[in-house]
């Protein structure tokens, strides 16, 4: 038996309902000592992002990954509110979906586009 979980299988949902998601538990949590985001300052970001994806801009993506990044805003504020299982389902499809860091977001709108050139 293979001792390594297996990978799990790829998202079915898109970026904008996993932020939609994330900031439906960070509206009634409290403010963790630990983290360097209080809960109205991450929903911004993500608000700001969701914005970005429904007109079709770019995601600031870098600011995202920040938030989701382990042991940052979001990870202590889901400990101290006791959601802790819940950030690790949605920082798994966040991470599936934002891709590897110098990577553009895609979103289904942008996923037909050509990739920018920089």
């Amino acid at each position: 038996m293979w001792p390594f979980p297996k990978r799990p299988a790829p998202s079915s949902r898109t970026l904008r309902e996993v932020l939609a998601d994330t900031e439906r538990f960070l509206v009634n949590s409290e403010e963790s000592d630990w983290a360097c985001a209080n809960p109205s300052e991450i929903i911004r970001d993500l608000r700001s992002a969701i914005q970005a994806i429904e007109e079709k801009r770019e995601v600031d993506a870098s600011l995202l990954r920040m938030h989701f990044a382990p042991t940052s805003s979001i990870q202590e504020t889901a400990m101290w509110n006791r959601w802790s299982d819940e950030y690790l389902r949605l920082s798994s499809e966040f991470d599936e979906l934002i891709g590897k860091p110098n990577k553009p977001v895609e979103t289904t709108e942008t996923a037909a586009r050509p990739p920018r050139l920089t």
